[in-house]
């Protein structure tokens, strides 16, 4: 959870708020932020159960956001962004500030952690500086693994059905940064970067993980769109398609996934 090395950064003078909608998430992150002291009231750290776009925070209160792995799928991205800028201080003090909120949010099996800071009463210098609330989140190229694409192209084929990858939204270096621009976000950098993502798991591990994540999508709710006999033989082809796709990329037993993401940062002015 980011929440944790920030609230590391702030100390015991900053504030950071952790929202997340996984209890077990939250229940690790606590035990290492109350391991260090971390946790509020007496530390800067506090965790809550709660998905990002429940949250609410005062209009220019916050020094910074930060949203790893989540934004993409959450429902509404622009007025999320259009959100979290009105969030965030204009102007003003940089990195001198001392008081940090953070906040992370876990959405459709994702984990989002958008981090916040608002500058308190120990903050350092107010003055000088024109840097504004700094907002920091990543997405990914569509699909972001294979299977899923292979579950999609499999709706559309056998069933008509089209469904929006959410991944599509901000799935390229010029999606991210036309979407921080409307929102109003100025000094918008992304930098695009891939890396291997392995797990210790078996072949019929994987499969069976990404079919699960394929069928509670908020996407594409099987349950609304298919019958329980559709949705049956919908799984035993994709099974065998998403098996032939990822056993390519097995790597000493275990699936080896190459998503490329998007690391975007930009400010308010």
């Amino acid at each position: 959870m980011v929440a944790l090395p920030l609230a590391r950064a702030v100390g015991r003078g900053g504030r950071v708020v952790g929202l997340d909608l996984s209890r077990g998430m939250l229940a690790v992150a606590a035990a290492k932020a109350a391991a260090e002291g971390l946790l509020a009231p007496g530390g800067p750290l506090e965790l809550v159960e709660q998905d990002a776009d429940a949250a609410s925070f005062p209009h220019g209160s916050l020094d910074a956001i930060t949203c790893s792995a989540a934004l993409p799928f959450l429902t509404d991205t622009p007025r999320t962004l259009a959100t979290w800028h009105s969030w965030l201080r204009p102007g003003g003090a940089g990195s001198s500030s001392r008081s940090s909120s953070s906040s992370s949010s876990s959405t459709s099996g994702c984990s989002c952690s958008s981090s916040s800071s608002s500058r308190g009463a120990g903050a350092g210098g107010g003055a000088g500086g024109g840097d504004g609330g700094l907002l920091a989140f990543n997405a990914f190229a569509a699909p972001n693994s294979p299977e899923f694409g292979i579950f999609l192209r499999l709706l559309a084929d056998r069933h008509g059905i089209e469904v929006e990858d959410p991944c599509e939204r901000l799935g390229s270096e010029e999606r991210c940064a036309a979407a921080m621009a409307a929102a109003g976000f100025v000094d918008v950098q992304v930098v695009r970067e891939e890396f291997d993502d392995t797990r210790p798991r078996s072949l019929e591990a994987f499969v069976d993980s990404w079919w699960r994540q394929c069928a509670c999508s908020p996407f594409a709710p099987l349950d609304a769109l298919l019958s329980p006999e559709q949705v049956e033989a919908l799984r035993a082809e994709w099974v065998v398609l998403a098996t032939a796709s990822a056993a390519q990329r097995l790597v000493g037993g275990s699936v080896v996934n190459r998503p490329v993401t998007f690391v975007v940062t930009g400010r308010r002015p």
